[in-house]
């Protein structure tokens, strides 16, 4: 019984090290998907502890949309200044860190290109 214990200990105390990470990370403003990457988890095992702390989400689905929508439409600003200046969309995505599918997407929603 005391060995159970103390490795249900070890384990909540590993994962609240896990946790911890991850909350900076989201914080930076990483996706939970980037984070499972970068930390090398499932994302649903972290999701559920980072849940059951109380960690994620950190705000609500609302306000991601709307950061989403901002972080939008400053990279598609940025994209058509270099789009003007004879970039390509492909050479543009990896400059600004986005997939080229997603940057022409959210363009064309936009009315952008």
């Amino acid at each position: 019984m005391e060995k159970t214990r103390r490795k249900s200990k070890n384990t909540n105390k590993k994962w609240d090290d896990i946790c911890r990470q991850a909350a900076v990370l989201l914080e930076q403003g990483l996706s939970l998907k980037d984070i499972c990457k970068q930390l090398d988890f499932n994302t649903n095992s972290l999701y559920r502890q980072l849940k059951s702390r109380g960690i994620y989400p950190l705000e609500t689905q609302e306000i991601r949309i709307q950061k989403n929508k901002e972080k939008w439409d400053s990279l598609c600003e940025k994209a058509v200044v270099l789009q003007k200046l004879g970039m390509s969309y492909s050479k543009i995505s990896k400059h600004l860190g986005c997939h080229t599918a997603s940057l022409c997407t959210e363009l064309k929603k936009r009315e952008l290109n």
